[in-house]
């Protein structure tokens, strides 16, 4: 299951400059309500396996996973919002294993399946998420909770993109916004850099000009 939050709890309060309080719990609710209506949204995604909930998240602890358990649906710092019940998956793995052959003669190689419980699957990926390799957009608990859910066994199209779209749409944009400056930014150093050589020309001709009139000068003053 897929534990779905607002990013900011309801009775969250934020006192402003001039001495209002406003709920901006609340109304980041119903902002995100309106979004979530939309199809998109701002949420913290926890993933339930057999009675556990695990997420990822961000420390500035090198070495250290980012990957995180607590109860279902009380993941705190969060506004529960609704659950994704994906139903039960049973995951598999094929692999070699040696029998010995009844007369004793040697051994036979057979192919055999072994049933994944979901906490290797998470275990396997604690490496993986490092907390300082969070990032908001391209690396975070809703990329987390897909990738979870691919492993599991749930197919692409059964998982719900509303909770993740407003990320990976700030991702691309965020692309298109780097393809675009970084060249602007190649032809703008480039024009320093002539506009740098063709001043330096320039003043190194004026200073010959200003010398050979100078000397003009005193050649004159001399005579």
């Amino acid at each position: 299951m897929l534990h779905i939050y607002d990013l900011i709890p309801n009775d969250t309060l934020m006192e402003l400059p001039w001495g209002c309080v406003c709920a901006i719990g609340k109304c980041f609710s119903e902002v995100n309500s309106a979004l979530h209506e939309l199809g998109t949204g701002a949420y913290h995604v926890g993933v339930d396996i057999n009675g556990i909930e695990y997420a990822f998240g961000s420390t500035d602890i090198p070495g250290r996973t980012g990957i995180f358990t607590s109860k279902p649906k009380h993941s705190l710092g969060y506004q529960y919002r609704t659950t994704i019940d994906l139903g039960q998956r049973i995951v598999t793995r094929r692999k070699w294993k040696r029998v010995p052959r009844p007369d004793n003669s040697g051994e036979d190689r057979i192919e055999v399946e072994k049933y994944i419980d979901g906490r290797q699957i998470i275990k396997e990926m604690l490496p993986e998420y490092m907390g300082v390799d969070y990032d908001l957009l391209r690396k975070n608990c809703c990329t987390f909770a897909r990738d979870v859910c691919l492993r599991m066994n749930v197919l692409e199209e059964e998982i719900p993109s509303w909770f993740r779209n407003l990320a990976e749409s700030g991702a691309i944009t965020q692309d298109i916004a780097y393809a675009t400056v970084q060249p602007l930014q190649i032809v703008m150093s480039q024009c320093e850099e002539d506009f740098g050589q063709a001043t330096i020309d320039q003043n190194v001709s004026a200073f010959d000009e200003i010398r050979d009139n100078g000397k003009q000068r005193a050649i004159m003053a001399s005579t």
